[in-house]
């Protein structure tokens, strides 16, 4: 994730200052310009995580 972010950074920082760059980026690789939309799922009350439920016991 961290690879990714820098990966990102750095394609958007070189893009900005030049224009034949930005094409090889974009025809290389689209997602390091636009970025992943992907965001992690929020917590939801009376839960231990996005998802996950408390357990329950029947005895």
């Amino acid at each position: 994730a961290i690879a990714d972010a820098a990966a990102f950074a750095l394609a958007r920082a070189i893009a900005e200052h030049n224009e034949k760059a930005r094409e090889e980026i974009r025809s290389y690789n689209r997602v390091l310009l636009a970025g992943d939309p992907r965001q992690a799922e929020p917590k939801k009350p009376n839960r231990r995580s996005a998802r996950r439920f408390k357990q329950k016991s029947y005895r």
